[in-house]
């Protein structure tokens, strides 16, 4: 009867969670056919273990709190799959118990986080499950089982809570992925988690979604609620750029400078204060097939004797600015023409946008309302792989000129690694004023707003530098979290102590965004459960994205309620975002980086804890 009724529950409620989770399994097959196996995995959410086990090619036993066993549907369902109740008051007979069963054959999956995460990054594993290895006899292994895609689901901690929420979307994409088996006495804690984020980064290049072209994935994400903010920039007026009018906007630019713009010319300089305008020209840029360049521009201090090298080294010949800052730009260091000339093409983006007819901006916005995505897809984004077949974007570093080049590819994988955790929530309103040419700028105030929903708000140029008047902005544009370089951030973070509290409580996080992650601000940290205060983030230049992340201690006020976790650490840059591994095999130990991509190196020195945290050595330059 027992058997009968677990084939039952199989044929029922796994088709469900497949179709629910779209699951797929990555290398099923590196889980041993035969033998004992701890099966070591990531804990995410309450319906981790059917997860596991609808993915798993071998039936598994989960370790359970015995409390779970008394309540009577639940504990009759785990009975019948064969939990192990576990007291962790006597951890000794739990780790007895679940060692006989390994032994005994049984593959038995134990999450060692003891605890769901609330940061969406790997915690700290416990080592029990290291001694439970070892006791279960020679022939066991530890498989780590990774997995990837569950936050934002309905039973995460998405939105800080578990439950009481709509479900974003019906159905979720989540990669089970399976690592290779490790002999007990080599599966150390730091080992299987580095083999946890190793099989995370490996579930994140296996996403056929990266593949999208990146103009593609702009029409997309645009038409996506058309009637949403995209960018807001307050001053003497507000501008409300809404997802719908953006894209119009950026469609018709986009035809305009198919035209106008020379077709030999695949890298287009964009040379302007961060803000809405130099987001949306290179919006139209990239679907008009072209390749936007950001180049850093300080008008209080410009300096473009930082721009000659790699002016000259990307061949560039048109640069879209102002004409306000003409005279600040006399002797832009052109790259010489073989006949000595120095030929190149200031475009006025003012002029630019005036030029492009009313009725048309008019018609694409209702065809951005009334054209079905594939259509609209087929129509503005399809054209672009054949005049340009990888088009991504370019940033030039302000601290030394530093070109990254940055494919579709990896501009996705970056903005979907700062969304699958806790650093940003969906349709969250981030204050910042980075600017596009740096890697913290360009994912915050362009793609994450443009690709994954959030709203980039900052102010008009000449509304800049009053810090006084930050709290109104805040509370009127309902800001969640404010993204500046680290010393504006412990600045705001000093005057936000005399904010409103419903101000201040409203701000999730301060993140300082830091290129070189040497900065002073993370030795800031104080209080790890103040919500208003600096959560370091790095973001070298140099790769273009962002790395790590910091937040507040995550649903501290209910500590009776749950284990402690921690957010961030005094002195440390952050966890890597998932998706992201990190060892320091580079040059002379330095830390180097895997993303989609493969391996980067960053030159900096420093340790990971145990829980996950990256410390720099201030030494590294």
């Amino acid at each position: 009867m027992t058997d009968l009724l677990r084939v039952f529950f199989r044929l029922t409620l796994l088709p469900v969670v497949r179709i629910v989770y779209r699951l797929r399994a990555l290398h099923p097959e590196r889980v041993p056919a035969a033998g004992g196996v701890l099966l070591v995995g990531n804990h995410v959410t309450y319906v981790d273990s059917f997860l596991l086990f609808a993915t798993c090619p071998r039936p598994v036993r989960f370790v359970v709190v015995s409390r779970f066993m008394k309540v009577k549907a639940v504990g009759w369902f785990l009975r019948l799959f064969g939990a192990i109740p576990i007291q962790p008051n006597r951890p000794r007979d739990a780790i007895r118990q679940t060692a006989e069963a390994v032994a005994a054959g049984h593959v038995v999956c134990i999450f060692p986080e003891g605890q769901l995460t609330r940061t969406g990054a790997v915690g700290e594993l416990k080592r029990g499950f290291e001694t439970i290895a070892r006791h279960a006899g020679p022939g066991a292994v530890v498989q780590p089982a990774c997995l990837h895609g569950l936050w934002g689901s309905i039973f995460s901690f998405e939105r800080d809570r578990y439950f009481r929420k709509r479900p974003r979307r019906l159905t979720v994409p989540v990669t089970v992925a399976f690592g290779d088996p490790m002999p007990a006495a080599e599966a150390t804690a730091g080992r299987v988690r580095e083999r946890l984020l190793h099989l995370s980064t490996e579930a994140t290049g296996s996403r056929g979604e990266f593949d999208t072209p990146l103009a593609e994935a702009v029409v997309r994400g645009l038409k996506r609620h058309p009637f949403a903010d995209l960018f807001v920039e307050t001053g003497r007026t507000r501008r409300r750029y809404r997802r719908g009018h953006s894209l119009a906007i950026a469609v018709c630019l986009a035809e305009r400078w198919r035209a106008a713009l020379p077709p030999g010319e695949e890298k287009i300089g964009v040379l302007l204060p961060s803000g809405a305008t130099p987001s949306l020209i290179a919006l139209g840029l990239i679907l008009a097939g072209k390749t936007p360049v950001f180049l850093p521009f300080d008008p209080r201090k410009p300096d473009l004797s930082l721009l000659a090298a790699p002016v000259a080294s990307l061949g560039l010949r048109t640069v879209f600015t102002s004409r306000v800052f003409a005279a600040l730009l006399e002797g832009f260091p052109w790259p010489a023409d073989e006949d000595g000339t120095k030929p190149g093409t200031i475009v006025d983006m003012a002029a630019e946008f005036a030029a492009v007819p009313l009725p048309k901006v008019v018609i694409e916005r209702f065809a951005v309302l009334l054209e079905p995505k594939f259509l609209a897809v087929r129509r503005l984004a399809r054209g672009t792989a054949a005049a340009n077949p990888a088009p991504g974007c370019v940033l030039v570093s302000p601290r030394d000129g530093a070109i990254a080049t940055l494919d579709g590819t990896s501009i996705l994988a970056n903005a979907a690694r700062m969304t699958g955790c806790n650093f940003i929530q969906h349709r969250q309103r981030l204050f910042t004023e980075l600017s596009q040419s740096t890697a913290g700028g360009l994912a915050l105030a362009l793609w994450l707003p443009v690709l994954r929903d959030a709203v980039a708000v900052g102010r008009s140029l000449s509304a800049r530098g009053d810090l006084d008047a930050l709290e109104t902005v805040v509370r009127e544009e309902k800001i969640a979290a404010l993204a500046v370089d680290p010393e504006t951030a412990v600045a705001i973070e000093a005057l936000a102590a005399d904010w409103h509290p419903e101000t201040r409580s409203r701000v999730r996080a301060i993140f300082a965004v830091d290129p070189t992650g040497l900065s002073p601000a993370p030795n800031r940290v104080e209080s790890g459960t103040q919500p208003c205060s600096v959560c370091p983030v790095w973001a070298p230049d140099s790769l273009g994205l962002v790395a790590t992340f910091s937040l507040a201690d995550p649903n501290a006020g209910a500590a009776s309620e749950h284990l402690p976790q921690f957010g961030r650490r005094p002195g440390s840059l952050g966890r890597l975002l998932p998706g992201l591994e990190g060892d320091f095999g580079g040059a002379d130990g330095t830390l180097r980086l895997r993303g989609t991509g493969g391996w980067m190196e960053t030159g900096l020195r420093g340790h990971f804890d145990p829980e996950g945290f990256l410390f720099p050595d201030p030494e590294t330059f």
